[in-house]
């Protein structure tokens, strides 16, 4: 009788150990298989398209004076003014707001963009406060609050950046809040601030200038 019990004990034992080994192996045969998969990969062919006003969120204090060109070399340029002489505009806050558009293939896999006062306008004549991102959104304002990304701005005050990872296809509305502080110097058609854009994309137009002047 104890040696039919004995034989069952192992028995179960031997069981059991078959049962973990068949998991283990299991196991180890799943993620071998996962690991050989490649992940997928993500084509960032987009591209830029368009400058304007922005369409959606009000409150701009720019118009264009020089409609978004492309060049031969797949840049981009485009300028605008202020909607009036910014001359006498001391203490002062000027939005000069703007809309750039991203276009298909999944937008851009990074974008960098560079802000700063034109050689024209120093920093006695006027400064840069704050400087942002948002949708063109009905339903927004051109307030760091509805901003989606935020630049950092020199201790200066004369110029900012942005380091920004995966970026959509849509329309972007990017906010200078320019301050003046000793207008008087600045006359109509005169620089206030130069923003560069560079993106990481497949795409064909992937860099570009704004221009900001002082319009009449």
């Amino acid at each position: 009788m104890k040696g039919k019990q004995g034989m069952a004990s192992w028995l179960i034992v031997l069981i059991s150990i078959g049962a973990i080994a068949a998991i283990f192996i299991g196991v180890w045969a799943m993620v071998r298989q996962l690991a050989v998969v490649p992940p997928a990969v993500v084509e960032y062919k987009g591209e830029f398209s368009d400058v304007d006003v922005p369409e959606n969120v009000p409150g701009t204090d720019l118009e264009v004076n020089t409609t978004y060109t492309e060049s031969s070399d797949d840049t981009f340029n485009a300028t605008l003014q202020t909607t009036s002489d910014v001359n006498g505009t001391d203490g002062l806050t000027q939005y000069l707001a703007f809309m750039f558009e991203v276009k298909g293939g999944n937008g851009f896999e990074a974008l960098y963009i560079e802000g700063e006062l034109n050689s024209a306008c120093s920093t006695s004549e006027g400064v840069i406060k704050n400087a942002y991102i948002l949708p063109d959104e009905e339903g927004l304002t051109l307030s760091k609050e509805d901003a989606i990304y935020v630049a950092e701005v020199d201790t200066d005050l004369d110029k900012f950046d942005f380091e920004l990872g995966i970026v959509p296809d849509g329309n972007y509305v990017l906010v200078v809040e320019w301050k003046g502080i000793s207008t008087s110097t600045l006359g109509v058609g005169d620089g206030l601030v130069d923003v560069d854009f560079d993106a990481d994309t497949e795409g064909d137009v992937d860099e570009g200038t704004v221009y900001i002047i002082n319009g009449a």
